[in-house]
């Protein structure tokens, strides 16, 4: 899935930023979820578990969507490929989506 939506935002972001601020944008976002992802199972825990997964990839495409929202707040996305939603909403939603699913809440 991350795959699909850097496909779609890309272009977008590319024009607004260039190739070589869409690139840092893209691996700082990466990098620094890496990072609060090694942060969180190494120290937050309760149960430590060596076999946890980072969540770099996830963060970079997100850290695009982010990006885009602010840029772009008024234009739509399709949940599910059949809800459409406006993108500053779609920001949230992704957000707490990926809290519920890592076990968060």
């Amino acid at each position: 899935m991350n795959m699909l939506s850097l496909y779609f935002l890309a272009p977008a972001v590319i024009a607004v930023t260039g190739n070589l601020a869409f690139l840092g944008l893209y691996l700082g976002g990466g990098v620094l979820a890496s990072v609060c992802s090694l942060a969180f199972h190494r120290f937050a825990e309760r149960r430590p578990n060596p076999n946890f997964s980072s969540h770099g990839a996830s963060g970079a495409v997100y850290s695009l969507l982010a990006f885009y929202a602010a840029c772009f707040p008024r234009s739509t996305f399709l949940l599910f490929f059949v809800v459409p939603v406006p993108a500053w909403v779609s920001v949230p939603y992704a957000r707490t989506l990926r809290l519920v699913r890592c076990g968060f809440f």
